[in-house]
């Protein structure tokens, strides 16, 4: 027995302390967090709690989260599945707008889809980079005609896809689409690889904005191989595109192979490499639209660049390949193919040379 100020204390042995002979210290119930009987703040040193003493896991609900975000992981996310996340926006979000943005934080992994995911509008969707977060359409593809893996229809407002992967194979399907943007979308792809492939009779696109819609393309890989009509970015309907630092690849398409192709609309390319593998392969093709082009490099193994009848201007850019010219087209400062020109329309060239260095006078 030990012997304190007159008054005798029976030892305390080990695990004689048990939770109920602990008074909380709330804060909540009158009890002060400071002072007086029960455990208080200051009793618990700094560090004294280590990974060690915390077994098992934490439940979501004890840690302090970011609003307006939902976090897609494979494991102690809000979400295992980005489509299961964006059918209940609602319930993390609210109704997204201008003065209430969402964010998507999609984490490594890949994760298989097996509908459409439909952006919304003031809803971003990031991933953890190109290389670290997929998102996989193609045991699905049957579901996603015309459609894509991510559909951008409707996005009036402002949204953004960004850091991540998307793909869909689709064999078996007679449309394959990675990412769809029509009926008036105002959009931003950033820093996305983007492919669809995989033999089937119809279509492969790796971006799709069929409009109108208002697409601003940057610093993204966009990869369609093995179909019929295949190209690797395709605008049409008075789209408006605004594509740089982006890299388009097309291959096996046997009636069209295309590396960006731009019919009844506007499009602004920079910084833009633009290949088309195959006899039918045109690494850019204009079509009743207006291309602006600034270092651009287009190897088409067909042709280069091929404007039907509406209006190019090309600056400070490598045409590797037969140029087919029956709109109008202006070119400065650029390099062509030798004996590579096929003009049936108007074609004003100044300081253009071919790939020898020599001076190329426009026909």
């Amino acid at each position: 027995m030990f012997l304190y100020l007159g008054r005798r204390y029976p030892p305390i042995f080990n695990d004689g302390v048990l939770s109920q002979h602990i008074k909380e210290a709330d804060g909540t119930s009158g009890q002060d967090t400071n002072t007086g009987s029960g455990i208080k703040t200051g009793h618990i040193q700094d560090g004294a709690v280590t990974d060690e003493k915390i077994a098992g896991p934490i439940s979501r609900a004890k840690i302090e989260k970011y609003a307006k975000v939902a976090v897609v992981a494979q494991s102690g996310g809000d979400y295992t599945n980005p489509l299961i996340a964006m059918q209940y926006l609602d319930n993390w979000c609210g109704i997204p707008s201008s003065s209430n943005p969402c964010l998507l934080k999609i984490m490594p992994g890949v994760y298989y889809t097996w509908n459409m995911i439909k952006m919304k509008d003031y809803v971003d969707i990031e991933g953890f980079g190109e290389d670290l977060t997929t998102i996989d359409g193609t045991y699905t593809s049957s579901n996603l005609y015309g459609e894509g893996v991510i559909s951008l229809n409707n996005v009036a407002g402002s949204a953004e896809i960004r850091s991540l992967t998307v793909v869909i194979d689709g064999q078996g399907s007679s449309r394959s689409i990675g990412i769809n943007c029509s009926s008036g979308a105002a959009v931003t792809i950033n820093n996305v690889t983007a492919k669809s492939i995989g033999v089937n009779s119809g279509s492969n696109f790796a971006i799709e904005a069929a409009g109108p819609c208002i697409v601003n393309l940057r610093n993204t890989t966009a990869i369609a191989s093995d179909g019929r009509q295949v190209k690797a970015v395709r605008s049409n309907l008075g789209t408006y595109l605004k594509i740089s630092n982006v890299t388009a690849e097309a291959s096996n398409g046997s009636d069209q192979c295309v590396g960006i192709y731009v019919g009844s609309g506007l499009a602004e390319l920079s910084d833009v490499t633009s290949s088309a593998v195959g006899v039918t392969g045109i690494a850019i093709h204009g079509s009743n639209s207006s291309i602006f082009m600034k270092n651009v490099i287009a190897d088409g193994e067909g042709q280069s660049v091929h404007n039907d009848y509406g209006t190019l201007n090309i600056y400070t850019s490598l045409l590797n390949g037969v140029f087919g010219n029956g709109g109008t087209a202006y070119v400065a400062h650029s390099q062509l193919k030798k004996d590579g020109i096929i003009n049936g329309g108007f074609l004003k060239c100044f300081g253009t040379y071919d790939e020898n260095f020599d001076p190329i006078i426009c026909p």
